[in-house]
């Protein structure tokens, strides 16, 4: 019996003893479910220091005593729903860090004394996964099975604790509630992390208006060098992305071999009647044409003047047709 990992009681046991299970300390789940329970003992699971699941529901447990789970370092999941409770004592659950608590299905009387209640805890399922063994490395050689089967926790608000009194909270959310209806100071939905501070520190320090005035000033400070270094960039990039004038060489040349000028759309001379002017004249006004630092050639523009160039005949050929 010491070395018993998991024990299942069924059948009418009203009430549950102190030192209960203290002959099997061993134990890792234990569970009561289903069972009629109506009363514990606030020493019932001395001893089980090791359990690390516990079943109470489907029970008729109306009261649970204080420090009654306090002996449960190691638990990490403790079901209490489908039962009569209305309340329970304030830091039942302080000793015990639960990975999963499930509360709902009683018939609550909603108060700011539930306010120690985490939603993070008490509104998950336990969801089972299956992984598949990766063989596209080794072809397997490690997978000792085809399949991997493990549990991971899922929030789920629909089973959330709900409350039957007052009258006008009835089937209202408990965390809803306290939030939104009662306004319970104390009530601190998402789990915080407190930060230990030294034993001459009141915990009532006040933010005076020299430090607040101090920390606005530097927020600025962080923006000005933010932006100085913003405008650096910018200035090199600028430098960098300015080039001279640049002369390419066509595939084809002209009849007197010259070079053709990098035109911008916009320098492209036009016409008295503001109309742009045709590839075929650009040959006319390429000496009048400057290209200026500040733009960067376009070159499909560039190549498509080749092209037409290329496949241009000459002025002085003739066809004569027959």
């Amino acid at each position: 019996m010491p070395n018993l990992k998991e024990l299942v009681l069924t059948g009418n046991i009203t009430k549950i003893e102190f030192d209960a299970f203290l002959e099997v300390y061993q134990l890792e789940r234990l569970v009561l479910s289903n069972c009629k329970i109506q009363n514990i003992s606030m020493d019932s699971f001395v001893g089980l220091e090791k359990l690390e699941y516990l079943d109470l529901s489907k029970n008729e447990l109306e009261y649970l005593p204080p420090n009654a789970f306090d002996e449960l370092t190691s638990l990490k999941e403790l079901y209490l729903n489908d039962n009569k409770l209305k309340e329970l004592p304030r830091d039942i659950f302080a000793r015990i860090h639960p990975k999963l608590l499930r509360l709902n299905k009683n018939p609550w009387q909603c108060s700011c004394q539930m306010s120690e209640w985490k939603p993070m805890i008490i509104n998950k399922l336990k969801q089972k996964t299956i992984k598949q063994c990766d063989r596209s490395l080794d072809k397997g050689i490690s997978c000792v099975t085809d399949n991997h089967i493990y549990f991971k926790y899922v929030y789920d608000n629909k089973i959330a604790p709900k409350c039957a009194s007052p009258a006008q909270y009835e089937n209202w959310s408990v965390f809803q509630v306290m939030r939104r209806l009662l306004k319970c100071p104390e009530y601190k939905p998402k789990l915080r992390k407190y930060h230990k501070t030294p034993a001459h520190i009141s915990n009532d320090v006040t933010i005076s208006k020299n430090t607040s005035q101090e920390l606005s000033a530097l927020k600025d400070l962080k923006k000005i060098k933010y932006f100085e270094k913003l405008n650096k960039t910018l200035e090199k990039y600028i430098n960098n992305s300015l080039t001279t004038p640049q002369m390419v060489q066509s595939n084809s040349f002209s009849e007197d071999n010259n070079l053709i000028p990098i035109i911008h759309s916009d320098e492209v001379p036009k016409t008295p009647n503001s109309n742009p002017v045709t590839v075929s004249n650009v040959q006319h006004h390429e000496s009048n044409v400057t290209v200026t630092d500040n733009h960067i050639p376009h070159t499909h523009r560039r190549r498509k003047i080749h092209r037409i160039r290329k496949h241009r005949k000459p002025a002085s050929v003739t066809t004569n047709k027959i």
